[in-house]
């Protein structure tokens, strides 16, 4: 058995079109007013399959999460974890 660790960055889903835990916006206005890229889903299938055929176990999905944090990303990380526990989440 092997295992793999992808780390995706914010790709395209559906959740990104709901309301966001802190305002009126979605979670999609609140990620790219903070200049983050949306990678498509097709980035993450492709990290997948080289994660599938390539010996590393972290693969991160965009070229954004490859680089070190802007302070701006300490942000949309605390809005994920707040929607996480308005949602129930622990």
């Amino acid at each position: 058995m092997r295992v793999r660790c992808i780390l995706p960055w914010t790709v395209e889903t559906a959740i990104l079109d709901t309301a966001s835990a802190t305002s009126v916006t979605t979670i999609r206005d609140d990620v790219t007013a903070t200049g983050q890229v949306i990678y498509p889903v097709e980035d993450a299938a492709s990290t997948i399959w080289q994660a599938i055929h390539d010996d590393g176990l972290h693969h991160i999905v965009g070229a954004q999460g490859r680089r070190p944090p802007s302070p701006s990303a300490h942000v949309v990380r605390g809005l994920s974890r707040g929607r996480a526990r308005h949602l129930g989440a622990t």
